[in-house]
C-alpha cells in the first residue's frame, strides 16, 4: 500500500503534507540532529513502506550514528524500492566500503 492509498498523514496539529515531513527531516540531518531526523524519516516509512527516500534518509543518519548494521538494511530498503536509483546503491557501496576499512573486516561480512 503506498501513500496515495491511505488517507493524510497527521500529528497532533493536524494533516502534514508528505513532502513537508521530508524537508523537515532532510534540514534536521543536514544541521546534525540524527536522532530527530531518524524520528522523521521512521514517521514517514511507518505511513508508506514503500517510501525509498525515506529509507535512504533513514539509512543515512543511521550512518551518521554509528548504527551500520541497521543502515545496511536501510539501504537495502531503498535499493529494493527503486532499484535504478544511483544515489542509494552508492550509499550502500560507500558505507560498506568504509565500514570494512574502518573495521579492517573481509569482503564476505556484507555481501552486495
Amino acid at each position: 500500500m503506498n501513500h496515495s492509498d491511505r488517507g493524510p498523514l497527521q500529528n497532533k496539529k493536524g494533516v502534514i503534507k508528505i513532502t513537508d515531513l521530508f524537508e523537515s527531516a532532510m534540514k534536521l540531518f543536514h544541521q546534525g540532529d540524527y536522532q530527530r531526523a531518524t524520528m522523521k524519516f521512521r514517521q514517514l516509512i511507518d505511513y508508506d513502506k514503500t517510501d525509498a527516500r525515506a529509507w535512504n534518509g533513514l539509512g543515512m543518519c543511521q550512518v551518521r550514528l554509528h548504527d551500520y548494521h541497521e543502515a545496511h538494511a536501510s539501504f537495502l530498503n531503498a535499493i529494493r524500492f527503486d532499484p535504478d536509483n544511483q544515489i542509494y546503491l552508492k550509499n550502500l557501496h560507500e558505507m560498506t566500503k568504509n565500514v570494512r576499512k574502518t573495521l579492517n573486516i573481509g569482503q564476505n561480512y556484507w555481501s552486495l
